[in-house]
């Protein structure tokens, strides 16, 4: 069998299993308003709400990518997936934290670019013991990038600081866990460029469902 057939039945496969998955889904949290268990956890509204070529470009095409670039991208070993990986979670732990004050400028991006290349430092000097954790470690990775991955919404929602919305953060960000936990293992079984696919795929029957 060729290679392009085997390529187009992964596709097909991929397919079919995230809109499997975006049905199931849907049908669950439709039955149960899982933000109802928050108080007032509701998305906050952003400049690509409205739907026009600008919203369809960056939110499914290259928001789909950044996020699998950065979470997903180093489930398997290689020195850039390691350093986009640490970096989205750094990225995370920060925005967390500073969220309320969080602003970009010029100063956020060089802080950025430092941080990047300093990251890429440590890993090159300690690659060994990074892919010795790899081996040894390969759900921890997992479950660290899935975390990452749902929290990194967390402060899109409003009253993120409320303390019953931190205790139940994990319930109201189940969505995020669920679905990172599907790109994952599209990732892990197929490919990141399968997994890319998947998290645009997803998007867009989120934007038009």
């Amino acid at each position: 069998m060729s290679s392009h057939v085997i390529k187009i039945s992964n596709l097909f496969k991929v397919g079919v299993i995230v809109v499997l998955s975006f049905l199931l889904l849907w049908f669950f949290f439709n039955k149960i308003n899982i933000n109802t268990f928050g108080n007032d956890f509701v998305r906050n509204n952003n400049q690509f709400d409205t739907i026009n070529t600008r919203f369809f470009f960056t939110s499914i095409f290259f928001t789909s990518f950044l996020e699998e670039l950065f979470f997903r991208k180093g489930l398997k070993y290689s020195f850039f997936g390691c350093l986009f990986l640490l970096t989205g979670i750094i990225y995370t732990i920060t925005y967390i934290l500073l969220y309320q004050s969080f602003v970009v400028t010029n100063y956020t991006f060089l802080v950025g670019v430092i941080v990047f290349l300093v990251l890429g430092f440590l890993i090159y000097f300690n690659t060994e013991k990074i892919k010795l954790f790899y081996s040894i470690n390969p759900k921890t990775i997992i479950i660290i990038s899935i975390v990452a991955f749902a929290y990194s919404h967390y402060p899109l929602y409003s009253n993120a600081n409320d303390f019953k919305n931190i205790i139940f953060s994990p319930l109201l960000l189940s969505e995020y866990l669920l679905t990172g936990v599907l790109f994952s293992l599209i990732r892990i079984k197929f490919s990141f460029v399968f997994a890319v696919i998947a998290h645009i795929l997803w998007n867009y029957l989120v934007t038009f469902q």
